[in-house]
């Protein structure tokens, strides 16, 4: 008999929680859809490229708090997976695609702000921008991702949303 009390009481305790508690995520409408596209012209395999999310404006009436990016849709010979967010502010002004070793060499970017949630105030452009971390793992380098995933949380519960902004990388020599 006690062990059905605690787990009716761990379940209410969750319930009451919202869904943030369960893990469970909710498609979201809060950020602004900017659509686009950003390409890396001379694309070769084995060489990791690092791709800007868009720009990012909460165009609700709460705040949010972003959690996290990926890349959506991208081709089965790309490997993906590593995300940094950078305090736009103080790295300046980075380039939208570069290849790794030039990433590495930016001003700003040794301060990776990814595993803690980035305030954006309602109406706000964050001041964050996620870098996406895509490299083609078999010739030829060429593909196309859909967009980025961003996942963010409001008012206790987590939301994704996708942003079709496309990355695209065009094969050639580098340069």
């Amino acid at each position: 008999m006690r062990a059905r009390v605690w787990v009716v009481s761990a379940a209410v305790v969750m319930v009451g929680l919202g869904t943030s508690a369960s893990g469970a995520t909710v498609a979201g409408t809060a950020l602004e859809e900017t659509g686009g596209e950003l390409g890396i012209s001379s694309a070769t395999p084995g060489t990791g490229y690092w791709i800007a999310c868009s720009g990012l404006r909460n165009i609700s009436s709460e705040p949010i708090d972003l959690i996290g990016a990926e890349v959506v849709g991208a081709p089965a010979h790309w490997r993906t997976g590593q995300v940094r967010a950078v305090d736009t502010r103080k790295a300046g002004a980075i380039a939208l695609g570069v290849r790794d070793e030039t990433f590495a060499e930016e001003p700003g970017m040794a301060e990776d702000l990814s595993g803690q949630p980035l305030r954006v105030e309602p109406g706000e452009f964050s001041r964050f921008t996620y870098y996406l971390r895509v490299e083609a793992v078999s010739a030829p380098a060429a593909g196309r991702a859909k967009g980025c995933r961003v996942t963010y949380r409001q008012a206790h519960r987590v939301y994704v949303q996708d942003m079709a902004l496309g990355f695209v990388l065009h094969a050639g020599v580098a340069d």
